[in-house]
């Protein structure tokens, strides 16, 4: 049986699971940041372009009621027609841009209830273990300043990696490289004195259509492919 509280990080396959996704972004990015006008959004759903060639995370408290369950959310943006966001925006540094044959994925629409660090982790693990299954060398984010000097103290290896955009408010490109992230992400488990993890991925796929419960962890872990009240930390300007 699994201690009620304890928090699980699920990719959000299912309409179920992207349907909390979405809802949670726009209590957060329309109702109470004003980041996104929430007369686009008459359905109560935040989503864009970009969410058609993504994948889509939760973090959430087991044992807890629906209402208050989900503390989190993460999309990995995933290479297609369109150039991820930073590429697009942004002018990348000649060393960054030169590496046009390293495949990358972009992290946005981050979101942290209570800006807890335990829950940013989770959210960062699942990314970086996302790109490392699926072979993607390099994450992008288009962040806050802050949030990029948050990342870096929590040990991430955050590199600013052009020139700053200008999207309600400054935004800064950053890349991560997967493996050295992986190194700063066990260091970071440590000092946050989680438990050493199983031999389980560090997110479960939660894609059964007809379900509105999550899978426990070990029941489902992710083998395919990527498909063709407290504010807290919202962060992601793509």
């Amino acid at each position: 049986m699994h201690s009620p509280g304890r928090l699980r990080t699920y990719l959000a396959r299912s309409e179920a699971a992207r349907r909390i996704h979405f809802r949670l972004r726009y209590e957060v990015y329309c109702r109470e940041t004003g980041f996104e006008p929430p007369e686009q959004h008459p359905d109560g759903v935040e989503r864009d372009a970009f969410d058609e060639h993504a994948e889509h995370f939760l973090v959430g408290h087991e044992g807890r009621p629906p209402e208050t369950r989900w503390v989190g959310t993460m999309r990995l943006i995933l290479p297609g027609k369109r150039p991820l966001p930073t590429a697009a925006n942004c002018r990348l540094f000649p060393e960054v841009a030169d590496e046009a044959d390293a495949a990358a994925l972009e992290v946005s629409r981050l979101i942290v209830r209570g800006a807890s660090s335990e829950i940013l982790y989770y959210l960062c693990q699942a990314a970086q273990e996302y790109a490392q299954r699926h072979a993607y060398p390099r994450m992008f984010f288009l962040v806050r300043p802050a949030l990029a000097r948050l990342l870096r103290r929590h040990g991430l290896p955050v590199e600013v990696c052009g020139s700053p955009h200008r999207h309600r408010g400054t935004r800064i490109p950053c890349v991560a490289y997967t493996d050295a992230a992986g190194t700063a992400l066990q260091a970071w488990r440590q000092r946050l004195q989680l438990p050493a993890p199983p031999d389980v991925p560090h997110y479960t796929a939660w894609e059964d259509p007809g379900s509105e419960h999550p899978p426990h962890q070990a029941e489902l872990p992710d083998r395919g492919d990527p498909p063709s009240g407290v504010p807290g930390l919202a962060a992601g300007g793509n």
